[in-house]
Parts: C-alpha cells; sequence; structure tokens
C-alpha cells in the first residue's frame, strides 16, 4: 500500500470514534475528537500510532453542530452521524499548516444533514480542484459504503457521494474550502490526511514508518 502516517478527524460532538477503530477509505486508528464548535483549532495532531505530529488545523465558518441521516451502528456510524455545518457565502474553511509529510492526500467526508431538502449544490475546493454534489434529501451513509465525489462541473454534479479525495498535495500548507451554495444542507463529518509514501512509478520514499518496517524485516 502506497501509503504511511496519517492523521484522522472526528468533527462534531456527541459520538466518538473509539480509539482503536480502524475506519475511513484508507483505514486507520486514533481519530482525534475535534472540539469548541463551531470554529476550532488544533495544534500537533497525533497520527494512527498516537505520535504527535506538526500538523496543525483551524476551521473558521462553520455553523454549528448537526445530526445527520446516516442510520445504523458502530464506529463509522459514529463518525457519519453528527458532523460541523458547512456554511454559504465564502463558505466553511479547514485550513492545514505544518504538514510533515512530503506529499499527502487529504479525504473530506460528509453526510446530508437530517432536516435538509433536496436540490441544494454543494461545492469542495482544495484551492485548486472543486468537486460538486447536489443534496438528495436522503441517506447517503449507504450502510457504510464509501462513495466519492468526482464531479469538477457545477452544471452536471454528482448525486451520489460521502467524500471528496484531494490527491497527491505537497504543499506545507493547504486550505479545504466547502461552500453550501444554497443554503447549510451539509454535515461535515471527518477529514484525515494521509501520507503518501509511493508514486505511480513505484518509487518509495524513505519515511520514519517504512525505515522502521525494513529494520524490522531485517531483524
Amino acid at each position: 500500500m502506497p501509503f504511511g502516517d496519517a492523521v484522522s478527524m472526528d468533527l462534531g460532538t456527541g459520538t466518538t470514534v473509539g480509539t482503536t477503530a480502524s475506519i475511513g477509505v484508507e483505514p486507520y486508528a486514533n481519530w482525534v475528537q475535534t472540539t469548541g464548535f463551531p470554529n476550532f483549532s488544533r495544534t500537533n495532531m497525533a497520527d494512527q500510532t498516537t505520535t504527535a505530529t506538526t500538523l496543525d488545523l483551524t476551521a473558521a465558518a462553520l455553523a454549528g453542530n448537526v445530526s445527520s441521516r446516516a442510520a445504523g451502528s458502530g464506529d463509522l456510524f459514529n463518525m457519519y452521524t453528527r458532523g460541523v455545518a458547512g456554511t454559504g457565502g465564502a463558505g466553511s474553511t479547514f485550513a492545514f499548516s505544518d504538514n510533515p509529510y512530503a506529499e499527502y492526500d487529504v479525504i473530506l467526508y460528509f453526510g446530508e444533514q437530517a432536516a435538509n431538502s433536496a436540490g441544494n449544490l454543494q461545492s469542495f475546493s482544495d484551492g485548486t480542484t472543486t468537486y460538486y454534489y447536489d443534496t438528495q434529501g436522503a441517506d447517503n451513509f449507504n450502510s457504510g459504503t464509501f462513495t466519492q465525489v468526482t464531479s469538477t462541473s457545477s452544471g452536471s454534479p454528482d448525486t451520489a457521494g460521502n467524500y471528496v479525495r484531494f490527491s497527491g498535495l505537497t504543499a506545507a500548507a493547504v486550505t479545504v474550502t466547502v461552500v453550501s451554495i444554497l443554503g447549510g444542507d451539509i454535515a461535515l463529518v471527518g477529514m484525515q490526511v494521509i501520507e503518501v509514501t509511493g508514486g505511480a512509478t513505484g518509487d518509495l520514499l524513505l519515511t520514519n514508518r517504512s525505515i522502521a518496517n525494513f529494520i524490522g524485516m531485517r531483524q
């Protein structure tokens, strides 16, 4: 697997992901519980081994805690059932800084609000790529099945999906902006910053994790 360490965040209060639960599109444990809504900041967030990293996060222009339409049980459901609401106008922002990874992916998980309506356009952007999703007024948790939103056209947004992924990022700082274009009808439920350790060519970056694995194999 071409991934190394990861910092995972459970957004919203009311339910929490267990620290030993390994969940996500790329499953990792130790989901950091973010607090201080509607806006918050965290410094030196811990990775899946509970080791502190240099990664910082400041979230702004959120509209408070909300419940989603997700139904079910377990740690993944606990992440999806509660979140923070995105806003209209300039949108809500998640600003990451001091990223310790030379290359990384950012994944943002979202659900439809319990009280939302269909036909509200949502956009998700890292400043370079913008993805679009149109709310359906229905549960998009899909019994725990991950579905990626990939449409980059506001005129033909995806109508199914529960996460977006920004891949191959290299800047030490990046801001993800979420805009509820026709209203605050999205529940932002979780985020991951995942270290990329190998590219399509198979080249491997020697990270602390890969070095430790190599040493363990040689002993």
